[in-house]
């Protein structure tokens, strides 16, 4: 996939957060966004969407794994003035 492509299907994935109805963690509406976005632009919908499964796997890992990292970084100190 070109760059571009590549990036409006991201970008039609991330869009498809502000829709009314969304499954759990976004699957299915994320997944149909960027499937839909890539296949419009010429590629075949069925490598589009296997696509777009490892991606969102991809980012909810990311962000599970950033959320377990901070869990070990210590907490900031209050400072009082006086």
């Amino acid at each position: 996939l070109p760059p571009s492509i590549g990036l409006a299907g991201i970008m039609a994935a991330e869009l498809t957060s502000v829709l009314p109805i969304n499954g759990v963690a976004g699957a299915g509406s994320y997944e149909g966004g960027l499937a839909l976005a890539v296949s419009i632009l010429g590629y075949p919908f069925g490598s589009a969407f296997t696509a777009a499964v490892n991606l969102h796997i991809f980012v909810l890992s990311t962000a599970c794994l950033g959320a377990a990292i901070s869990l070990f970084l210590p907490a900031k100190q209050k400072v009082e003035n006086g």
